[in-house]
């Protein structure tokens, strides 16, 4: 897995194309023939670039929904420069992002986690059945 903290919009693709090819080189460098990996992209000062926003939220809940609403709403504003990745090797790509919010009842300051996983390869590949396998493993700890 190759890890990058996007800070802006610009950038975004810049820094999926660069974990894309570490894992290119990594996998070119393996004994293994079948060595693969994930491109994860953290997104959470893309979303929140000054880091003083809250998200306003009458429960826990509503402060989860919110936060799914948005990375959704990344996802889709951004589905062409996620999916870029050709590398054969690169299963997928994981984006990431932590928003701070103001909970009224239980009163506090909450941070919803949520994240995506976008599959790079047809299902039916084998590339495709490892990465589906990955998600399988994760998407408990998505929600």
């Amino acid at each position: 897995m190759e890890c990058k903290r996007v800070h802006s919009q610009q950038k975004l693709g810049d820094r999926i194309r660069q974990a894309a090819t570490q894992i290119q080189r990594r996998c070119d460098d393996s004994s293994n023939p079948r060595a693969s990996g994930i491109v994860a992209a953290d997104v959470s000062k893309l979303l929140n670039p000054t880091s003083d926003h809250l998200f306003d939220a009458p429960t826990r809940d509503a402060l989860s929904m919110e936060a799914e609403r948005t990375v959704e709403s990344f996802r889709a504003l951004n589905i062409r420069t996620l999916q870029t990745v050709r590398e054969r090797c690169v299963l997928g790509v994981y984006v990431y992002a932590r928003l701070p919010g103001a909970v009224r009842e239980p009163v506090g300051l909450w941070m919803a986690r949520k994240a995506i996983f976008i599959i790079l390869h047809h299902p039916s590949t084998k590339s495709g059945k490892l990465a589906f396998r990955f998600y399988n493993k994760i998407k408990p700890a998505m929600s």
